[in-house]
């Protein structure tokens, strides 16, 4: 092969590659929106992470403390 060939074929080839590359991130892009979706689609009333999780964490944080303080009061 002459060198202007395995310059074509070269180029050819990171041509493909490139487009291989482009897919691949359209792909894994089309992929994230899908998921970003189906998470948006979900009422945040009724998903445990963002409602139920964080109102235990919170009533735990108030509950406990009083919960120590009545029983220190009882016992004195």
């Amino acid at each position: 092969m002459s060198e202007r060939e395995n310059l074509e074929l070269e180029s050819r080839r990171l041509q493909v590659e490139t487009q291989r590359m482009i897919v691949q991130s359209m792909r894994d892009t089309a992929e994230i929106n899908r998921k970003n979706l189906e998470m948006l689609s979900k009422p945040a009333w009724r998903s445990a992470e963002y409602f139920w999780l964080p109102l235990a964490i919170g009533s735990a944080m108030a509950l406990i403390p009083m919960a120590v303080v009545f029983l220190l009061h009882k016992m004195s």
